[in-house]
């Protein structure tokens, strides 16, 4: 399983710190294997989050 994460400006958190909180407050089969950080997340014109980008951005990063 892949997250995608926008951070606000100026924090820190890393991978480790997303990994532990879910860890804590999930599933140990629901935490992400994985966590990739974007500036933003790619929107239409009306403002929907554009999933099928997503899933191709995951795609192109599994081995």
């Amino acid at each position: 399983m892949l997250a995608f994460v926008v951070k606000k400006p100026g924090d820190e958190t890393s991978a480790q710190d997303l990994a532990t909180y879910c860890l804590k407050h999930l599933a140990k089969k629901k935490v992400p294997k994985k966590f990739v950080f974007l500036d933003d997340l790619p929107r239409n014109g009306v403002g929907k989050i554009l999933k099928t980008q997503l899933r191709k951005q995951a795609a192109d990063l599994q081995p």
